[in-house]
């Protein structure tokens, strides 16, 4: 999930400033048996910003929702990465951070690095078609490493910090494919 309130989700993903309204849409498109698992920002329960919590009843709504679990924020988000089927987020760097380490990546608006795949939600077919082929393992899109690179330059323009472990793990990824 994303921090609240942030620029990423208001304005800038319309409707999906809702997070709710998102998983509630991507939980009924999940075949029976598939979980989503959602996980907060952790800058959401910073110390300093008390007053930006979001309620106890946010929380309580997602958790009522069926094949949806919350995720403790401390949960390592590589492994929760490289165990999913696919990544879905509504304009955060964890969708940089999936497509860096190949995996199925799905925004529902338009984030910095877009330019590399597009996955948007145009309508509601387009997150139907991604999630079958997801579940048939026809999601990963080979990535071209010069959009990779030149969306990386634009998110440090815009004020995106990658970790390192990304980084590293993006320079193994074209260090690969440059040998290729």
């Amino acid at each position: 999930m994303h921090y609240q309130p942030e620029r990423t989700t208001l304005p800038d993903a319309g409707i999906f400033e809702d997070q709710i309204y998102a998983i509630k849409i991507l939980a009924s498109y999940l075949p029976e048996g598939v979980s989503l698992y959602v996980k907060e920002h952790p800058a959401q329960f910073a110390k300093y910003k008390t007053y930006l919590y979001k309620s106890k009843s946010y929380y309580t709504e997602i958790n009522k929702l069926k094949s949806v679990k919350l995720i403790n924020v401390d949960y390592n988000q590589y492994d929760l990465i490289d165990n999913a089927i696919a990544i879905f987020t509504i304009n955060g760097s964890s969708g940089f951070e999936a497509i860096v380490r190949n995996k199925p990546t799905f925004w529902f608006s338009n984030p910095w690095y877009s330019g590399i795949r597009a996955n948007t939600l145009n309508d509601v077919n387009n997150l139907r078609d991604f999630i079958k082929n997801c579940m048939e393992g026809k999601g990963v899109i080979s990535f071209n490493q010069e959009k990779i690179v030149s969306s990386l330059f634009l998110g440090y323009d815009h004020g995106f910090t990658i970790s390192k472990k990304s980084l590293e793990y993006l320079s193994n990824v074209i260090k690969t494919e440059l040998k290729k």
